[in-house]
């Protein structure tokens, strides 16, 4: 009796040339290092990126459960998602925050879910904790120091601004400086025409320290978003006029103030990447304007000619005492 081996080929026809011609078709691809029926796996090479992206957008916050604290060494252990456990120095700069208000260290007990910032000491390489807050604090500190926040003052002094924020009358104290603008009724004017219970909207500003400088106070939203844009070192906006042998351009921005500009013959004009002579400024063309302050003058020192047209509107971003962002 026949093996079955051997009765194969003569119940296909021409199954010896198929076979042939399919081992021909592999070798080839093999050669050319080639496979048409799989296509390239991207995630291979792009998940590790991702993960290094994630990892480095705030590599000095780490959240977790405390697992020790140590009152004597000023010390506190924290397990991060993954288990592992790292100790953190508690120091006299160290800030405190629950429940969205001030906080003391003997607040925080073995067990709590919590989010810290550190930095890391240059002496001896301790990691130095900068501010200790539970989740909800976090997340609303973080709307708080980067959205123009509407409150009402209790107290200026020299380098602090006290407020209350949002309908829970939250406490938040801003840092203040010779930097920080005023503004009320749409005029510059200096702290003191501030007073305890004027309803503000503050511009912030986010310090290595963890402390929140107040960039600019007014007395509006409109007032706020204009003084925001006014520390910003590009505008967008309408040109109104030209004056070329008085070296002065005026822009209407998009938060719809009117700027005077400086101009000189250093100024660039860019138009579809390529420079231009400051003659092709005219009125009613749409630009964005990069300054620079010099003694007092805002002077323009390259104008970027926007091929479509702007809108007049500006997107306004306020917080609310949850953290909670209302776009206007």
């Amino acid at each position: 009796m026949p093996s079955l081996a051997a009765s194969r080929p003569s119940q296909i026809p021409g199954a010896s040339s198929i076979c042939v011609f399919a081992l021909l078709v592999l070798a080839c691809h093999c050669a050319s290092g080639q496979d048409a029926a799989v296509p390239p796996d991207k995630s291979v090479t792009s998940a590790p990126a991702k993960r290094a992206t994630a990892a480095s957008k705030s590599p000095n916050v780490k959240n977790g459960e405390i697992s020790v604290i140590d009152a004597a060494a000023d010390t506190l252990t924290l397990r991060d998602r993954t288990g592992k456990p790292a100790v953190y120095v508690l120091t006299d700069k160290t800030h405190y925050t629950k429940n969205r208000r001030p906080a003391e260290r003997a607040s925080f007990k073995v067990g709590d879910t919590v989010v810290l910032h550190f930095r890391k000491s240059r002496t001896d390489g301790a990691l130095l904790v900068t501010e200790l807050d539970d989740a909800a604090s976090w997340a609303w500190l973080t709307e708080m120091r980067k959205t123009t926040t509407p409150a009402t003052i209790t107290l200026i002094t020299d380098n602090t601004l006290s407020v209350t924020v949002g309908q829970d009358s939250l406490p938040f104290d801003y840092t203040i400086s010779d930097k920080t603008r005023w503004e009320k009724a749409g005029k510059e004017v200096e702290a003191a025409a501030f007073k305890s219970g004027d309803k503000v909207f503050v511009v912030p500003r986010s310090l290595p320290s963890g402390s929140v400088m107040a960039r600019a106070v007014a007395d509006s939203t409109s007032g706020a978003v204009q003084e925001k844009e006014r520390l910003a070192t590009s505008v967008h906006g309408v040109i109104v006029s030209v004056d070329l042998a008085g070296h002065l351009v005026v822009v209407k921005t998009v938060a719809g103030d009117t700027r005077n500009f400086a101009i000189s013959d250093d100024t660039e004009v860019v138009v579809s990447s390529k420079n231009m002579p400051l003659a092709t400024l005219k009125q009613g063309l749409h630009v964005v304007v990069r300054v620079k302050h010099e003694a007092g003058d805002e002077v323009a020192w390259r104008f970027t000619v926007e091929s479509g047209k702007r809108t007049s509107t500006v997107r306004k971003r306020t917080s609310t005492s949850k953290g909670a962002v209302i776009k206007k």
